[in-house]
């Protein structure tokens, strides 16, 4: 079963993009001679197993920083805070870090997280770095976002899905913001001329929380698809690859 997948050593690269961009902000010199830089990202929750990996990825560029000298030779240290993959949690941390006057802020991983966040930036900053590629920011706003536009990523999807003859598509997304973002680009872009020969030939939805797609798949099944696109972030990804797996359906899937 293909799939894409969101790699540690890309992970690493957004890191090090992410804390350079974070320097040029200039972060707080705090009392003990460090420079702290505040990170909100899931470390608990359905989103945990990308932020973990993004303190891992956050942790690796800092020590290549470190040893590299630090800022001025003062140690550059990430200070994390666990928003437990929840927008209201996300968005009390958000505003008592703003609170302590930072120049920028790393996160959070989930576009319904950094969504909850980016009111409270948008009129006065600071700077905020959100790790999903499915926010939209508004051009000279306080809002930065990872990754290469999700638009863009499933774009990509389709040329290389018509590359290879696969002309029948099912969809399959979840109910949140990363879902709805996806489901309204595709169903965009099968109707693009460039994409006139494809055909989404099922559009499924299912909860972040639900522990079965089985009857989504199995519509899937019935409409004959070349491919799959999967957009589900976090635990929700692998529930539609359970369900894929326990319907023996192997087919190329793109996650």
């Amino acid at each position: 079963m293909a799939r894409t997948s969101f790699g540690f050593g890309t992970s690493l690269r957004v890191a090090a993009l992410a804390f350079t961009t974070a320097l040029v902000a200039v972060p707080a010199l705090a009392a003990d001679g460090t420079y702290n830089i505040n990170v909100i990202i899931p470390l608990t929750g359905g989103g945990a197993f990308l932020g973990k990996a993004e303190q891992q990825s956050l942790d690796l560029a800092a020590g290549l920083i470190n040893k590299d000298g630090g800022i001025h030779g003062k140690k550059l240290t990430p200070v994390y805070h666990d928003d437990q993959s929840s927008p209201q949690v996300a968005v009390q941390l958000m505003t008592d870090v703003i609170a302590t006057h930072p120049a920028v802020i790393l996160g959070s991983t989930v576009s319904q997280l950094c969504n909850a966040q980016a009111p409270l930036v948008k009129d006065a900053g600071p700077v905020m770095w959100c790790f999903s590629p499915s926010v939209r920011t508004e051009p000279g706003g306080y809002e930065f976002t990872s990754q290469i536009d999700s638009h863009d990523q499933q774009r990509a999807l389709m040329t290389y899905f018509k590359g290879k003859g696969w002309k029948r598509i099912a969809l399959i997304t979840t109910t949140d913001a990363s879902g709805q973002d996806a489901e309204k680009s595709i169903t965009d872009l099968v109707k693009d001329p460039a994409f006139k020969d494809m055909t989404l030939v099922a559009n499924e939805h299912f909860a972040p929380g639900d522990v079965s797609v089985s009857a989504q798949i199995e519509k899937i099944r019935s409409g004959n698809p070349d491919a799959i696109v999967s957009w589900a972030t976090t635990a929700a990804g692998g529930t539609v690859f359970r369900a894929l797996k326990q319907a023996g359906m192997d087919l190329p899937t793109a996650a």
